[in-house]
């Protein structure tokens, strides 16, 4: 036989092999966690019906994102010479034989809802900032957006309503505003919340967030003259009388108010 590491190893003989195979041996090792995953891709396409896992499903989910990101990497012209990636043909076929979705993970209505029900616990409302789509909350500030002009369409029995009575009644019992200026005021006040918890104040930097930064200011100059209003005051800022101010708005104020708005920007 060879030596190997200063031990002497018989060779690996067909019969040897045979046996090896007939107790379950396993080659490779990476071959054979592959496998594992793609029975439990499988197991979950059989009770769901589909194979667009989420991202957020545990590691089936991540083992199902990097098999796309490997899908995606074969079918660019701008590959490495030489670069070899893990998904290889005979993957590709078994995927391809149950149906796998290469284009990604397109979120149910009912999984977007289940997001929005998760926002509203961690951070008690439903109005999120239209910007919002992280790992817990995907596409979740995109997807409201259009909720909300689909809830003013059947508002307005539009027949080109897509959203049914059902649903329409789920999410205004969730809280979601339809009013489109009022949920984009909502918005920014959660996305001025979300910038205090993460920077300790409500000064926004202009170099951190310049829209942020214009909206505050706005509101701070609105404030201001509704309450020149209130003491018969021309207002300071060429904002007149015949124009409705947006402060004026009880809603509104309050939910400068409970964010400390006033107090930091407004009572110097």
């Amino acid at each position: 036989g060879k030596e190997y590491r200063g031990m002497l190893v018989s060779p690996l003989t067909p019969e040897r092999k045979a046996k090896l195979n007939e107790i379950g041996f396993v080659w490779d090792a990476r071959e054979s966690v592959w496998d594992q995953k793609f029975r439990e891709l499988i197991k979950y396409k059989k009770e769901f019906g589909t194979t667009k896992v989420p991202p957020s499903h545990g590691s089936l989910g991540v083992w199902v994102k990097k098999q796309r990101e490997a899908w995606r990497a074969l079918q660019s012209t701008d590959k490495p010479s030489g670069f070899t990636y893990a998904l290889t043909p005979d993957r590709i076929a078994k995927l391809d034989s149950i149906n796998f979705s290469w284009q990604g993970h397109d979120y149910t209505w009912e999984e977007h809802f289940q997001h929005l029900l998760l926002y509203i616990e961690r951070h008690n409302t439903a109005n999120a900032p239209q910007s919002l789509d992280t790992d817990d909350y995907p596409k979740l500030g995109s997807w409201l957006t259009i909720q909300r002009t689909e809830g003013r369409k059947f508002e307005r029995n539009d027949a080109a309503c897509s959203l049914s009575e059902e649903r329409y009644a789920l999410l205004k019992h969730a809280g979601v505003q339809f009013d489109p200026k009022l949920a984009q005021f909502l918005s920014r006040v959660e996305e001025l919340k979300a910038y205090r918890l993460h920077h300790g104040t409500l000064k926004v930097k202009s170099t951190h967030d310049k829209s942020l930064w214009s909206w505050v200011r706005r509101m701070t100059k609105e404030y201001e003259a509704y309450l020149a209003q209130l003491n018969v005051e021309k207002s300071k800022h060429n904002l007149t009388r015949k124009k409705k101010l947006l402060l004026e708005d009880e809603i509104r104020r309050h939910m400068l108010d409970d964010i400390g708005f006033r107090e930091e920007f407004v009572n110097k």
